[in-house]
């Protein structure tokens, strides 16, 4: 099962599935290794007729890729981490740029103290800011 999240025109975040067998997922893999799987690739160590029908089904399945639909609660403890994240985000920068403008080492801890947040939450975000 490969599970991703694609933004959608309307800037909603659209929750997809994608259910493969072993054997559908060894082909995929084989495909993005090669970029370009042709019959030749099969034909070189005569197993082309055994995949046949495996490729097929895979591509029937990529064409037809499931969207998963989440519960309002769900959705909405998630839009709600989202915007804690933002939100400690901004506090990192502005206290990020308090320190340099004070001439300050910039450290979790004096972030922590400038932004008005937990270690925790300056030591997990500072690394993606700086």
């Amino acid at each position: 099962m490969i599970y991703f999240e694609k933004m959608e025109n309307d800037n909603k975040i659209k929750h997809y599935r994608l259910d493969l067998d072993y054997h559908e997922y060894d082909l995929m893999l084989n495909m993005l290794n090669q970029l370009k799987l042709q019959k030749c690739d099969f034909e070189s160590d005569g197993r082309f007729e055994d995949r046949k029908p495996v490729a097929h089904k895979f591509f029937k399945k990529v064409q037809n890729i499931k969207q998963i639909e989440h519960g309002k609660k769900q959705t909405a403890t998630r839009q709600a981490n989202r915007s804690k994240i933002i939100e400690s985000k901004k506090k990192i920068n502005n206290a990020i740029n308090l320190l340099r403008l004070e001439c300050r080492e910039i450290t979790p801890y004096n972030v922590a103290q400038t932004a008005g947040i937990s270690y925790n939450t300056a030591k997990k975000y500072l690394p993606d800011i700086i």
